[in-house]
């Protein structure tokens, strides 16, 4: 799925370099098609707050992928030693626990909140793949 381009307001010289492209973020001061670094079609951003999002969507993504691969897709396909919860319920304890810390202020060096945005978006796998009927 690739962003939709947005146009921010015309204000003066606002308008100048308010532009990147969605995929490899070059700077652009026109809705410029194709970029001319990536020559990627159709996806150009405003920038600041759309890039910022980009940016940390990014960063959840790589985070989401580097734990699936170290943990062996364990969220979604637990191998179940002790627990016999599904899936789902077993990441809804998981955000309980994130969520305890955070409000408890225990975070004990890690990044509570980028964890539990990590474990919302495989909840939401979760519980799409089970309406699926795909586990």
């Amino acid at each position: 799925m690739t962003p939709k381009a947005l146009t921010p307001p015309i204000i003066g010289d606002q308008y100048r370099r308010a532009f990147s492209c969605g995929w490899c973020g070059l700077p652009t001061d026109r809705e410029a098609i194709p970029c001319p670094k990536c020559q990627r079609k159709g996806v150009v951003l405003p920038s600041t707050t759309a890039q910022s999002i980009v940016r940390v969507c990014d960063e959840i993504k790589a985070l989401l992928l580097a734990k699936n691969a170290a943990y062996g897709d364990s969220a979604l396909d637990p191998v179940r030693c002790f627990s016999k919860a599904d899936p789902i319920e077993q990441i809804r304890v998981r955000i309980d626990d994130k969520l305890s810390r955070l409000m408890r202020g225990a975070a004990a060096g890690e990044d509570v909140v980028l964890d539990l945005i990590g474990y919302l978006v495989l909840l939401r796998i979760a519980e799409s793949e089970s309406t699926k009927g795909f586990k």
